[in-house]
């Protein structure tokens, strides 16, 4: 039996100029993980990560209260999909940043329509009808997400145990897969995955199978470090 365990980035860094970096909070919530970790697995024989900065920097802050690790290899096949262009295809006037902001500083609930925007242009995205605009299409990134799945399933074997820093659209792309559920299920689970949350696969001779979805126990003490973005 080999484990894989898929832990989604710690918070970035909303509201800024850059978002691809851990927020303090970020930090912290890597580094609580990394001590629970401590307690709960003996040796991970294989650590992954996406090429950003967010997945990079919650490997360096989870290992600071874990144990030593061996170096770990960056994949892209572990990048969350551009969100950025997914909004600009669907509203082209939003490639301009500030007008985006100006226009959301004008509703009534800006978060609330925000949220209700980007459903609207992932659903764009999802539907396979503009696979053209896309760098990458949706149909690709599932299989991206699932390859790098079981790629990494073949390469720790039958009993190895394996870690990924990545983000959330790519463990909700998992997770609707393995629970073999149509698509409109993959932002439900996008919704909700927590910052340094964990998704538990396991692998056997018969097959692999989610063990636990979304596991953010070491935070309840501390709830404040419950975050969603």
């Amino acid at each position: 039996m080999s484990v894989i365990y898929l832990v989604r980035h710690g918070q970035a860094s909303i509201g800024s100029s850059n978002y691809d970096n851990l927020s303090d909070k970020g930090k912290e919530q890597a580094q609580i993980l990394g001590r629970s970790f401590r307690n709960r697995v003996q040796e991970i024989n294989e650590i992954q990560s996406g090429t950003l900065n967010r997945h990079v920097q919650t490997l360096d802050y989870f290992k600071k209260k874990f144990r030593t690790l061996a170096n770990h290899t960056q994949h892209t096949y572990w990048n969350e999909y551009d969100h950025v262009e997914i909004i600009e295809r669907f509203k082209p006037s939003y490639k301009r940043r500030w007008y985006m902001i100006a226009d959301m500083t004008r509703k009534l609930n800006p978060k609330r329509d925000f949220m209700l925007m980007f459903e609207q242009a992932m659903q764009r995205w999802m539907s396979g009808e503009y696979d053209d605009d896309y760098t990458e299409s949706w149909s690709e990134f599932q299989n991206k997400c699932n390859h790098g799945l079981y790629q990494l399933i073949e390469k720790v074997g039958e009993e190895g145990t394996a870690m990924v820093f990545t983000s959330g659209g790519i463990i909700s792309a998992i997770t609707q897969r393995q629970l073999n559920l149509p698509d409109e299920y993959f932002m439900q689970f996008n919704k909700r995955f927590v910052n340094c949350g964990v998704t538990k696969i396991v692998s056997t001779k018969n097959g692999t199978f989610l063990s636990t979805i979304n596991d953010y126990g070491h935070f309840e003490s501390q709830r404040s470090l419950i975050t969603y973005i």
